[in-house]
């Protein structure tokens, strides 16, 4: 997850960024570093990186990279709506 993110990233296709809270340190700070370069939002949900994973048909992601437009703006709406219909959010990662 975290280098095909990151892939996603670098050929300017990512969208929006979809992290789990419970990605190691490591995980954290590559992902980090990679989405504020670039300058794309990036997301932390409250969720394991084997349920992150399942939702995108993977055994397990610390990171997605959303590259469809209409899909970000999904995501990037439910984080929105936090807490109420949306996710629950850790932190935002602003880059």
């Amino acid at each position: 997850g975290t280098d095909m993110a990151c892939d996603a990233v670098r050929a300017g296709k990512a969208k929006v960024g979809v992290a789990s809270c419970a990605a190691s340190q490591n995980s954290k700070k590559r992902i980090e570093n990679c989405f504020s370069y670039y300058g794309i939002r990036l997301i932390y949900i409250d969720c394991t990186t084997a349920e992150l994973g399942a939702a995108f048909g993977k055994s397990e992601a610390a990171c997605v990279a959303v590259t469809d437009r209409n899909l970000a703006e999904l995501v990037t709406g439910k984080c929105e709506r936090s807490g109420k219909d949306g996710w629950n959010l850790c932190y935002h990662h602003r880059s």
